[in-house]
């Protein structure tokens, strides 16, 4: 009897830390992640071989109820989904270096959500100075630098965030901080995708303020067909020809969001910077924004309604026109100014 019970022991050992290591892979984050029952039988979360530590926590977030958190940067989040909405508490602190901007960044009290069936709407609404949306790690994506030409917001000229005009410091992950202490992302967060393999799509980096799935570069050539090759997404917006007339003057090189305008069919996305049409995890199309390397980088507008948790001047969502859709970068000035 005792033997086995020694035998039995060992047993149980070996099975926990083979479970470890698929979770939690070779240790080399000090991830803490937790998921409900009802979440690990979904068939949207499954550990596969190839999926890094990232890949799962990714996975997990697809689902149902999860909690993420890491002790070495102090990141927590928090997502419950219940009475068809999915519910984000975070203190917003990133999961990464963050270098010089490390002693700026503050927690913060997010406490954001989204419907777990989003509705795309007949027409698109701007996302201005708020949020798009909220990355898996408790970060916010925020597309606007909140920064104009002559420190004027009426001046109808904002500087893009990744351009060469903007004055705040911006890290490897392509973010920075307000005057809140609130680290938020401008770009891909490229310490999110750097495992990433490039002939494989996107794994879910988070949801946007309308409750649509959020990814970041790579998706299939052909959105309708899951089973065609992976490729960089390319957004349709591109500098404007001639001259700014006004303002600040001179050509037209990005360094304004306004030197931007959207050409239907330039690129692989639409105005929102998303499409429809497959994604990893689920049997059926959807619509989804994707972070792109190019401008707008992060999306300037919803497809959907946003909701009241993420629009944080207590505004209503801004509804873009017809004749406003082909210059989303223009429209975004004109209601930063307005503000």
């Amino acid at each position: 009897m005792r033997f086995l019970i020694i035998f039995l022991s060992i047993i149980f050992i070996l099975v926990c830390g083979v479970a470890s290591y698929l979770i939690f892979g070779t240790g080399a984050n000090d991830f803490n992640m937790v998921a409900t029952d009802d979440q690990l039988v979904t068939e949207e979360f499954s550990v596969e071989e190839s999926m890094n530590s990232r890949d799962i926590l990714f996975a997990m977030f697809a689902g149902n109820d999860a909690t993420y958190t890491d002790q070495e940067f102090g990141t927590e989040l928090t997502m419950n989904v219940e009475n068809d909405v999915r519910r984000f508490t975070a203190n917003g602190l990133p999961d990464h270096e963050t270098g010089e901007l490390a002693d700026a960044i503050q927690a913060q009290n997010y406490e954001l959500q989204v419907p777990v069936e989003p509705v795309e709407s007949d027409e698109r609404s701007l996302v201005g100075e708020n949020p798009f949306g909220i990355a898996l790690n408790g970060v916010i994506f925020r597309p606007s630098s909140g920064q104009f030409w002559n420190d004027d917001p009426t001046s109808g000229w904002q500087y893009e965030a990744l351009g060469a005009g903007a004055t705040q410091p911006i890290d490897n992950n392509n973010a920075t901080v307000d005057e809140n202490g609130s680290y938020h992302y401008h770009g891909v967060p490229t310490v999110i995708v750097a495992d990433h393999e490039s002939n494989q799509h996107s794994a879910l980096i988070g949801y946007a303020a309308d409750g649509f799935p959020i990814y970041a570069r790579f998706g299939y050539r052909n959105p309708e067909n899951s089973e065609t090759e992976i490729v960089d997404l390319a957004s349709s917006y591109k500098i404007k020809n001639g001259n700014r007339e006004g303002g600040p003057g001179g050509p037209f090189d990005g360094t304004y969001a306004e030197d931007y305008e959207f050409v239907e069919g330039a690129g692989d996305l639409d105005e929102c910077n998303g499409r429809f049409g497959m994604v990893p995890g689920r049997s059926e199309p959807t619509y989804a924004y994707f972070i792109t390397n190019d401008f707008p980088y992060v999306p300037r507008c919803l497809v959907g309604i946003a909701d009241q948790s993420f629009l944080w001047d207590g505004s209503k969502p801004i509804i873009i026109t017809e004749s406003e859709k082909d210059d989303i970068s223009e429209s975004s000035a004109t209601t930063s100014s307005s503000e």
